[in-house]
């Protein structure tokens, strides 16, 4: 105990009061006597504000029996018991209620012949926390390696998730841990706990159809995500458990989802004695977890899919094949060695062609592996032959199977049919075949024409009518003339092939019938068609020149029976005859009034873009939070006599049109000017999108002129951003990834437009260079009124966010909209809410502001 006299407190105090690393201050049982500046700045009270809260010293302890203990202590001291207390890592509360920690020594002193308390401590906040977060990390980490090393041995899915909840409690030190999974009903009730003391999940269950508005079980559920409660007396969204999570001190939880086949099955939850465990570190060591055990699962699915798949096609009566992409054999069934005769280990590693019968030309061959390596669905009729030299015909389903989007293997699934064959082949031939060509004749082009309308496919009914074709045979012989048919018929062939929906037909006469799937581009058909036709013939030496015409109908506009079509097909024929040699007909006038205003269009575009008749418009998209203008897309207008021609009137011609290379580099070179000069304006310039199309695309060296023009104006590259669709590198993916790779490496922004709308956008988006997601406004329109497109939308900027990925809406028009996409963490809108599109002058004056 200590003694200090008025002197010599007067200058210890002085001294202490300055000092900026320790903390003083001197108390009774009624309060505070003295705190030093250190004490008022740690605690974030004033010595005023003490006395006027009459506040003691063990106020401002966190725990209870931390205040008990103080307060007896402080009683013994005014007795005169000479007590010096040490407490280390104590824990405090500011008076903004931060949490503290302090080491602290409390000793007895007397003052005027009074006895008091005088405490000194120093903060050790930062290294708690550090060593706590450390604490943290190094058990979430042996959870890690240890579920891990279970996850290698475990097949079993049920007692993979047990023993991962037992993983949480012993190596992660949690308090207790439990696992659900969702039932038929569509509820989520714990199978298993571990560590559960109080019975606490035997009580639970979640109805995964309920909203989650509260806690974290059906959110992570359904957002397949992992969600954090970082303090269950604090967090509102723990409202409805709070009582009863806190009375069995389970101050922390997390719900971390199980995905199998890229669906929610159930949720894993665990829970901490501690607040504030789970930081950005530790969030991402269970988002680890949470990808490891869907890996497990899916693991585990796979190998029971595999087990029954196997079985079934090992006992199957057809023939089963896998190859892999180049044709060799990797696996053959009990169907395959009764079929062909071959033993698996005579063709395991061999190529399928040692089952050839030759019966089947290379172009045969060719266009099955073209089909089948494109990524489609084969299905034909195959003629093998059996080890023993003998022919099967076999009925051939080939389905191209995908590893990370790559092809890696083809599985094919055969049926004998030879006995049916044999007979049918012999009389089909002879009968519904033309001799000369090989082609199927009128009989089967009618057939074909039956079956079509049958399954109302839209198509579109093609006659070729040769002129003077016997002047061919009068003059070159009718060898020759043969040979020009089997030619003609090559190139139909090679045009229209069969894998595409394609039938070539030769008919009586000198004339030939067509039959493909509803054209989009008519006027293209008719140019190919003349193409192959004009080149000229060579027989013998002889250049040989065709003399033809057209006809054209179209199903169901031209006829719904096959009588009525191809009757309507020969009148247009006939028709094209009278007006001259390679005239078109078509029956229907609207189509033929279509192909005329293409061919006028085409011209009128060119004619606009030479007498500069394109202006650009502009359609500003804004900060979602902020309401600022943050980007702007470039749009293409006509302008002819004063009026603004509609884009959807010229857009869809000028996009099939090689114009549209020449209109785009004359839009990027606009767009670059314009952020120049408002540059030079000191106008707040934002980023400008343009559009670029997949001819626009295909042009080499694209990166390097569009680098180029950007240099020439001393432009910023990250002012420009292309948006593109998924159409554009569709059968050309490297190509596509390293052109965007140079843009995005120069600093140009990459936006990917009409999102969600492509059969595999999700993938696409995995795999390219992408700065910017604008998702289509199919999806936007109804997110207000429809749970589904919400759910989608909120998925997609979910989902980008992740990546890294900016997100902007498309047709934003309600307020409603608005708020859902804000609440989303939606980067930015575009749409009528905001603004239209708008001329120069409108949105200069918008970035003047």
């Amino acid at each position: 105990m200590y003694e200090v006299n008025q002197e010599d407190s007067h200058e210890i105090f002085n001294i202490l009061s300055e000092s900026e690393v320790l903390g003083v201050f001197l108390f009774t049982t009624q309060g505070f006597l003295y705190v030093n500046k250190f004490f008022e700045k740690f605690t974030e009270y004033t010595f005023d504000e003490l006395e006027e809260k009459h506040l003691k010293p063990w106020d401002l302890l966190y725990y209870e029996s931390d205040r008990r203990a103080a307060c007896e202590i402080a009683k013994k001291r005014e007795k005169g018991e000479p007590l010096k207390v040490p407490w280390e890592n104590l824990k405090v509360v500011s008076k903004s209620g931060k949490t503290l920690w302090v080491n602290l020594i409390t000793s007895t002193v007397k003052i005027h012949g009074k006895y008091a308390g005088i405490g000194t401590f120093i903060d050790v906040t930062k290294d708690h926390l550090q060593r706590e977060k450390l604490e943290n990390l190094e058990r979430l980490h042996s959870v890690i390696s240890n579920v891990n090393q279970m996850l290698v041995r475990e097949r079993d899915e049920n007692e993979l998730l047990k023993k991962v909840c037992d993983i949480f409690v012993e190596d992660g030190k949690f308090k207790m841990a439990w696992v659900g999974i969702k039932d038929e009903k569509g509820f989520i009730r714990p199978f298993y706990s571990s560590n559960d003391i109080y019975g606490y999940a035997k009580t639970l269950q979640f109805n995964t159809k309920d909203n989650p508005q509260f806690g974290m079980v059906l959110r992570a559920f359904h957002k397949q995500r992992v969600y954090i409660n970082n303090s269950t007396v604090k967090n509102p969204f723990m409202f409805p458990w709070r009582e009863e999570l806190a009375s069995m001190n389970f101050l922390s939880s997390a719900a971390i989802p199980l995905v199998k086949m890229g669906s929610s099955i159930g949720v894993i939850n665990i829970y901490s004695e501690k607040e504030g465990i789970f930081d950005r570190e530790n969030y991402k060591l269970l988002d680890e977890i949470k990808d490891d055990l869907e890996f497990a699962l899916n693991k585990i699915e796979f190998e029971r899919q595999n087990y029954i798949l196997s079985t079934a096609l090992e006992n199957t009566t057809d023939c089963v094949v896998v190859t892999d992409y180049d044709g060799t054999i990797t696996y053959v069934n009990n169907g395959f060695e009764r079929i062909t005769g071959y033993k698996r280990s005579d063709v395991i590693g061999q190529n399928p062609r040692i089952l050839k019968s030759g019966l089947h030309d290379e172009r045969f061959y060719k266009a099955f592996w073209e089909r089948i390596k494109s990524g489609h669905i084969y299905n034909g009729i195959f003629i093998n032959r059996k080890r023993d030299g003998s022919l099967v015909y076999l009925d051939k389903t080939v389905v191209p199977i995908k590893i990370n989007d790559k092809i890696k293997y083809f599985v094919s699934i055969d049926k004998d049919i030879t006995k049916m064959r044999e007979y049918e082949d012999m009389i089909y031939k002879l009968s519904l075949y033309d001799p000369v060509t090989d082609l199927p004749n009128a009989d089967l082009f009618y057939e074909e024409t039956s079956k079509r309308i049958l399954l109302s496919q839209k198509f579109a009914l093609i006659l070729i009518g040769l002129r003077d074709f016997s002047n061919i045979n009068s003059l070159f012989t009718f060898e020759a003339g043969d040979q020009v048919l089997r030619e003609i018929a090559n190139r139909l062939n090679e045009l229209f092939p069969v894998l595409e929906g394609g039938f070539v037909s030769k008919l009586k006469g000198d004339n030939f019938g067509i039959i493909i799937q509803s054209p989009s581009d008519i006027a293209r058909v008719v140019e190919n068609l003349k193409e192959i036709l004009d080149r000229t013939f060579t027989v013998k030496g002889n250049e040989i020149t065709l003399h033809y015409n057209l006809g054209f109908a179209f199903y169901p506009e031209d006829g719904d029976k096959p009588d009525v079509i191809i009757s309507n097909a020969t009148l247009t024929l006939s028709s094209a005859k009278s007006l001259g040699d390679k005239s078109v007909g078509f029956f229907n006038e609207e189509i033929k009034e279509s192909v005329r205003k293409e061919i006028l269009m085409k011209n009128e575009l060119e004619m606009a873009f030479k007498n500069s008749e394109f202006i650009l418009f502009f359609q500003p998209y804004f900060d979602t939070i902020s309401g600022n203008i943050s980007g702007m897309e470039a749009l293409i207008r006509w302008s002819r006599d004063g009026r603004i021609i509609p884009p959807n009137e010229f857009i869809p011609f000028l996009e099939k049109d090689p114009l549209i290379v020449e209109v785009e580099k004359w839009v990027i070179e606009t767009v670059v000017k314009k952020i120049k000069e408002w540059k030079e304006n000191n106008f707040r310039v934002v980023p400008v999108s343009v559009n670029i199309s997949p001819r626009t695309f295909e042009r080499e060296n694209l990166d390097g002129e569009i680098i180029k023009v950007l240099d020439s104006y001393d432009v910023d590259p990250q002012l420009l951003s292309l948006e593109i669709t998924e159409r554009l590198f569709l059968g050309h993916m490297d190509r596509a990834m390293k052109i965007l790779s140079k843009l995005r490496s120069s600093g140009i922004k990459i936006a990917l437009d009409d999102f969600g709308t492509g059969y595999s956008s999700f993938l696409y988006l995995k795999s390219l260079p992408v700065d910017i997601l604008k998702i289509d406004i199919s999806f936007i329109r109804n997110i207000h009124k429809d749970e589904r497109d919400f759910a989608i939308v909120d998925t997609i900027i979910s989902l980008s966010r992740k990546m890294g990925i900016k997100t902007i809406a498309e047709g934003v028009e309600e307020m409603e909209q608005l708020k859902l996409l804000r609440f989303s963490g939606c980067d930015a809108i575009q749409g009528y809410l905001f603004s239209r599109p708008v001329d120069e002058n409108k949105i200069v004056e918008l970035i003047k502001k």
